[in-house]
Parts: structure tokens; sequence; C-alpha cells
């Protein structure tokens, strides 16, 4: 027999299942960083896609990016639906990512306009107007989508809402495409 009292068995037992689940805590939440930082590098990826494409599109057209010819009321979706006119997109679920409330539904209408290329409610992407090749390298290109048009644009501490717009990534960070071809995790400032 065990000449230790009851209660010392007990509290031995309580302490290893303690610790037994804050191991398992630290393992889930251990899995969970991993699992962002590849949905995070995942985003990044889609990103520099859209700027090869951008690009592309550029290199025929004198430098200048698609909403040159498309006038001040162009959306993004209208200036993104140039690259699939040209042949340089061919599946418009490149637009979208991972927790995103856009999901293209892979129709995109038939040539020359393919008109059903990013409708309304496919394209996570929002696209700053008026620039070409000549801006700035360090300007915004485009970004991840805000919660509405107005300027300056503005995002919600979201992470752990997925699939809402204008939401964040962890740590309060978008990612953007620069014009010089980069595409990074900007922390956001908080103002006002």
């Amino acid at each position: 027999p065990d000449p230790r009292p009851k209660h010392s068995r007990r509290s031995c037992l309580v302490t290893l299942a303690a610790l037994a689940l804050a191991g398992i805590l630290v393992t889930l939440r251990g899995w969970d960083l991993i699992l962002d930082h590849a949905l995070e590098s995942g985003t990044i990826a889609t990103g520099q896609g859209i700027f090869m494409g951008i690009k592309t599109w550029a290199d025929d057209h004198s430098g200048k990016y698609p909403d040159s010819i498309l006038g001040e009321k162009a959306t993004a979706n209208m200036v993104f639906r140039e690259l699939f006119k040209l042949d340089i997109m061919l599946d418009e679920r490149v637009f979208s990512t991972a927790r995103s409330p856009y999901i293209p539904d892979g129709e995109l209408g038939s040539a020359p306009d393919y008109f059903k290329a990013l409708e309304p409610g496919e394209n996570h992407w929002m696209l700053v107007a008026g620039l070409s090749n000549a801006s700035p390298g360090r300007t915004p290109l485009f970004f991840e989508n805000a919660l509405d048009t107005s300027w300056p644009p503005k995002w919600r501490h979201g992470f752990f809402m997925p699939h809402v717009r204008g939401r964040s990534w962890r740590g309060k960070k978008i990612v953007v495409g620069f014009n010089d071809g980069s595409i990074r995790l900007v922390t956001l400032k908080k103002q006002g």
C-alpha cells in the first residue's frame, strides 16, 4: 500500500492533468500561428500574381495601368477585368484569398468582354487609380479590401472574424502591393 495520504495522490493527478491540458493548449496555439503565417504567405503570393498581371498589361500599353483607359468611374473589378481581355489572367479565383468574403464563381463570360469576370462580390483587392510604371516605387498600387471605398481607407481589427469585409490579419496588418513590385504585410496605424 502507498503510505501517502489519498489527497496527495489526487493532487498529483490534478497537477498532471493540468500540465497535459497546458501542453495541448500551447501546441494548438503554435499550430494556429503556423497556419496564420501560411495563409498570410498565400495572400502575399496572390498579390505577386496580380502585380505581374498589371505589369504585363502595362508593358503593352506604354507603361500605363488598365485604369488609364477606363476613366474616373472605373472600379477595381473593371480594371482587373482588363487583364482577362488580353489573356493575362485566365482564372478569377486569383482575386480571392483565405478568409475573404469575396469568392469568385469561376465564370468569366465570353471573349472579348469577359463581362462575368470579377462581378461584384468576387474581388478581394482594391486598386489605387492614376498610377503607371513611372510612379514612385514606394507608392501603394493595390491592397486588401477596406471597410468601404472612402479615403483614407480604414480596416477593422477583425482577425477572428473571417469572411468579413475590411478585416485585418493578426497584429493589425494587411497585404499591400507597391509599385516597385514588393508585396508586404503592413501594420495599420490608428488615427483619430
